[in-house]
């Protein structure tokens, strides 16, 4: 028999929440599945069983503080009997026993305590800890204060996409804890775990696209590693190269000099990804292309990219990124392409590696320019450099292919006339 503890996530963690169970008494447990989400003073966390079994007994109800390493629940075989006494658990707090002691009576019959004097020490935990939240809420009348969740006054800060996803799965935005510290509830808040989220990012794996088997549908850690495995997430490598973009950007500030609608570096870029697919004869539906707004990521799909004029492609980003941000896109606007861009030029960021979706065959990113000095005819001069990079799936395309698509991808881009062809 296993004995299922609540587990201490930090050195000065001395008590968590059990949030609510995430398997019934008799479903199957295996080891390191998650079983329970619980809190601490400072995160919200998926807690993995620690044996494999049957889930024999819950031995704390849900929504309850408990101390450290203490015993809350039982896996095993069926049949095994459960301990009628619970396994010794840490000191409780001291304020508990504070609290049961009788009140001193005051001459006169008024029913207030007689003023204490205050201890000399006091650790910081003992005065913003969960227990001292459980004592002022005795005080109050026994409502508990949870300082992260909005009062029923106060507004719910959420993304369209959360929105959407709640409404779908029909819960309330209320009892969603929002992921990052702005208080906004994303989409990610409403579809995964806190855990799922961390390895999703980890892992490239497109949350939107992972069916979820947790509570209220959520997606969990195994829900992660499965779609990881599957959609090739897990197998993902990546190239990089340094191209020389000095003659593409001058190119595009040439053109757009005279053009009452300018051409975007998003056009070149996705343009030359589609022509260096082209040239090494892999095929292409379509190429998607990266639109982030209000923390979330959208990735519309412009088919046919490699016979398209740029100007056409141009107008098609820009439609395509209006209908993103507003959340207009239709489904067959967001159908996953084989491959895709993503331009974080504009971002300041030097060197990434972009997220490879389910079904995905590769992605490029582009990375922002910076000054590189250039000997030409004995003269030192300033060009611009970027990182381009491919993120692929190993299961289709090989080391060799990658880099030839690398390699056609530079050449496009530093020689941008090849593009307007």
């Amino acid at each position: 028999m296993t004995e299922i503890f609540m587990p201490k996530a930090g050195m000065d963690m001395k008590e968590g929440r059990l949030i609510r169970w995430l398997k019934e008494v008799g479903d199957p447990v295996e080891k390191d599945e998650p079983v329970m989400e619980i809190e601490t003073d400072k995160i919200t966390m998926e807690a993995e069983a620690p044996g494999s079994g049957i889930l024999l007994a819950k031995t704390v109800e849900e929504d309850t503080w408990v101390p450290v390493l203490s015993v809350i629940g039982y896996i095993g075989e069926p049949g095994e009997k459960i301990p009628e006494a619970p396994v010794a658990s840490p000191k409780a707090p001291e304020s508990s026993q504070q609290e049961e002691a009788p009140l001193p009576s005051v001459p006169g019959g008024s029913a207030e305590p007689a003023a204490l004097a205050p201890p000399e020490k006091k650790s910081r935990e003992a005065q913003t800890g969960p227990s001292a939240e459980r004592e002022a809420a005795a005080v109050s009348g026994g409502q508990k204060q949870n300082p992260s969740a909005p009062s029923a006054d106060s507004p719910i800060l959420a993304t369209p996409c959360a929105k959407k996803a709640a409404r779908e799965r029909g819960l309330d935005l209320k009892d969603i804890v929002p992921g990052r510290s702005d208080g906004v509830i994303r989409a990610a808040d409403v579809l995964a775990t806190p855990l799922a989220r961390r390895i999703a990012q980890d892992q490239g794996v497109d949350l939107s696209a992972v069916a979820g088997t947790g509570c209220h549908g959520k997606v969990t850690k195994g829900d992660v590693l499965a779609a990881a495995q599957s959609s090739g997430a897990g197998f993902a490598a990546v190239q990089a190269v340094k191209a020389d973009i000095t003659c593409l950007l001058d190119l595009i500030s040439q053109l757009n000099g005279s053009r009452e609608k300018a051409l975007s570096l998003d056009a070149f870029f996705l343009k030359a990804a589609a022509l260096a697919v082209q040239k090494l004869s892999l095929s292409s539906a379509g190429f998607s292309f990266a639109v982030f707004g209000g923390g979330e990521k959208e990735q519309p799909v412009v088919a046919g990219a490699e016979s398209l004029s740029l100007s056409r492609i141009s107008a098609q980003i820009g439609e395509l990124t209006e209908k993103a941000l507003s959340h207009t896109l239709s489904s067959k606007e967001t159908v996953p392409a084989a491959f895709g861009v993503c331009d974080m030029s504009s971002f300041g960021v030097y060197a990434f590696t972009p997220v490879l979706r389910s079904g995905e065959a590769g992605i490029f990113g582009l990375a922002a320019p910076e000054d590189a000095l250039v000997l030409e005819d004995g003269q030192v001069t300033v060009h611009k450099t970027a990182v381009v990079c491919l993120r692929y799936d190993a299961r289709v395309l090989s080391e060799a292919q990658a880099a030839q698509l690398l390699s056609a991808m530079k050449s496009l881009l530093q020689t941008p006339m090849e593009i307007l062809l």
